[in-house]
């Protein structure tokens, strides 16, 4: 009697079907990962910024044709939507022509992310497929990283102008965004508390998107060190981990470093932590405020806070700290001129090198889509924390599978978006975004047989 490896023998006993539905899947897949694992040629074509949309549209288009998108819709992809239309609402108010394109481009940002919430959960069946993904998104900052290390120990840092950059009117490329679209390179040189060293950036825009990649994706690679089998596994992935943190040190984002560790131990001590959470946060009171009073009635006391915190504030010199609190001014003071559906976008400031609404998520979605947009944007967020909580018994022990990085993610977040904005960098917001479905996809998938 001949005996079958168990998986071809379940592949061939299949229905003609079934094994068409499954090979389908598999090439969805496989097109997902290539189209993350691809970066390296968008960004130098300068692509890579538009061709989120672009792929993900391609493969709802896919999953469409093979009857695969769920009707209705997911709660967060609703919520998106809804999100979106808030954008187009407060998009009325732009008053600066060259901004609509500001506009679009963040909009194009959030419809990829639409795509992803829709499609991803529909193309993902078994735990097999979801670790291949998370390994997929490891693999990127494997990359990403490597690249990093490259330009930091000064052996590779390229500067060419890209094939798309070259297409783009030339008022276009005379803007931030679209001078570092044009002109692709990995980092610059920069000062650090009066160190010299190389600021990088990799394949994303800007340094800080870069860590916000890094950061969300390291405790991935925690996770899969913890999981690996292999002493091969677990070498591959403490390199991954090393070069991650290097590149994350040198992008010297310091909120995005500070949300690192700070999620970290949110994750590792958070049972602990709930257990104890009224006691927790009396003491937080407590400690905030004595904190605040003492500042307030001393002004020694106000001094010295000043002045510790001036080396961490400072350590690229006054000029980052000052341009950006010469953006929080107008920003608030434009909030608060159009409180309702806000500006539409970004806007210049008359002798700030930033514009208003820039350089926090939170207070840009006030500025940009005021009250409106922003109840929106929390009922999204709030969708997706319901989305990756167990709604079930039988769910529980599906999505504690991934309990630990959520958890560090998720915390991440909270604080990066006081200083960062996301959809800056359409990269970023992409792998931000696969990485929260993945999330919410393990929900409802079976880990059993992931491996």
């Amino acid at each position: 009697m001949e005996v079958r490896p168990l998986h071809t023998a379940m592949v061939s006993d299949q229905p003609s079907g079934q094994r068409s539905a499954a090979g389908g899947e598999l090439a969805v897949i496989a097109s997902i990962s290539g189209l993350y694992l691809l970066l390296p040629l968008w960004w130098w074509l300068g692509a890579e910024q538009f061709i989120w949309p672009i792929g993900w549209g391609l493969l709802a288009a896919m999953l469409a044709l093979r009857k695969r998108i769920r009707v209705p819709l997911p709660a967060t992809a609703r919520w998106l939507l809804i999100f979106v239309l808030a954008q187009l609402a407060s998009g009325a108010s732009i008053q600066e022509p060259a901004r609509i394109i500001t506009f679009a481009r963040t909009l194009s940002t959030y419809l990829a992310a639409f795509l992803i919430v829709v499609s991803l959960p529909n193309a993902l069946a078994t735990g097999r497929q979801l670790d291949g993904l998370l390994k997929v998104t490891v693999l990127l900052l494997a990359i990403c990283s490597a690249v990093g290390l490259l330009g930091i120990l000064g052996i590779w840092r390229p500067s060419f102008i890209s094939p798309v950059g070259g297409l783009l009117p030339t008022w276009v490329r005379d803007t931030t965004y679209g001078g570092v679209v044009v002109n692709r390179t990995i980092g610059r040189t920069a000062h650090f508390l009066g160190l010299t060293y190389f600021r990088v950036y990799t394949f994303f825009l800007f340094p800080n998107q870069y860590a916000v990649f890094v950061a969300i994706v390291l405790p991935l690679a925690f996770w899969m060190l913890r999981r690996a089998a292999s002493s091969r596994g677990r070498l591959f992935y403490l390199s991954v981990i090393a070069m991650g943190l290097v590149n994350l040190v040198c992008t010297t984002g310091r909120v995005p470093v500070i949300a690192f560790l700070f999620g970290g131990a949110y994750a590792l001590l958070g049972p602990a932590v709930r257990r104890h959470l009224k006691l927790v946060m009396a003491a937080a009171a407590l400690l905030l405020l004595v904190g605040a009073g003492v500042v307030l009635l001393s002004g020694a006391a106000r001094d010295s806070l000043s002045r510790a915190a001036e080396p961490l504030l400072y350590a690229r010199g006054s000029g980052p700290v000052d341009d950006r609190m010469a953006v929080y001014g107008p920003t608030v003071r434009g909030i608060l001129a159009r409180p309702l559906f806000g500006w539409g976008t970004e806007r210049d400031v008359p002798g700030a090198v930033y514009p208003a609404g820039s350089h926090s998520y939170y207070l840009g979605i006030l500025y940009k889509h005021g009250i409106v947009g922003f109840l929106t944007w929390l009922g999204l967020a709030w969708t997706i924390l319901r989305e990756v909580r167990p709604r079930s018994a039988a769910e529980s022990q599906a999505i504690t599978y991934l309990a630990v990085p959520r958890n560090w993610i998720l915390a991440e977040l909270c604080l990066v978006f006081l200083t960062v904005v996301p959809d800056l960098d359409a990269t970023a917001f992409a792998v931000l975004w696969l990485v929260l479905t993945l999330f919410m996809a393990s929900a409802r998938i079976n880990q059993d047989d992931a491996g």
